[in-house]
């Protein structure tokens, strides 16, 4: 079992989550260009809880989700996995027991795309859905 907070169906923040869920996350051109920072804040006031991170000159779209038992970490780990593949762009999954971190960035272009926050929505969905 998951453990969650309920986000209410009719919510206006749940509506906007879902339909960036529902954009097409394909992989971004090579000549595509970063979100600027104005961009990402607009994106991250639609997402819950998600985070940005710098390593190594990087930006990384981040959260992590909690879990009652290893065995739930590890099935949302695989839903997100499916997500990332139809897509054609992979995230960072780091799997503990309890816990599952996922991390956005998009290393053609050096920095976060909105295809980066289409996945996001799609992960935070398939959460909050288990």
């Amino acid at each position: 079992m998951i453990t969650k907070i309920p986000v209410p169906n009719h919510s206006k923040k749940n509506e906007s989550l879902r339909n960036l869920a529902k954009e097409a996350a394909n992989p971004p051109p090579k000549d595509a260009t970063p979100l600027s920072d104005t961009d990402i804040q607009a994106h991250l006031e639609v997402l819950e809880n998600w985070n940005l991170s710098t390593e190594s000159d990087r930006t990384w779209l981040l959260k992590t989700f909690k879990f009652r038992s290893y065995l739930a970490a590890l099935d949302f780990t695989n839903s997100v996995a499916k997500l990332a593949e139809d897509a054609g762009h992979h995230p960072r999954i780091i799997l503990e027991w309890g816990k599952v971190t996922v991390a956005w960035h998009t290393f053609d272009i050096g920095g976060l795309h909105k295809t980066d926050f289409i996945l996001a929505a799609g992960a935070q969905l398939i959460y909050s859905e288990t």
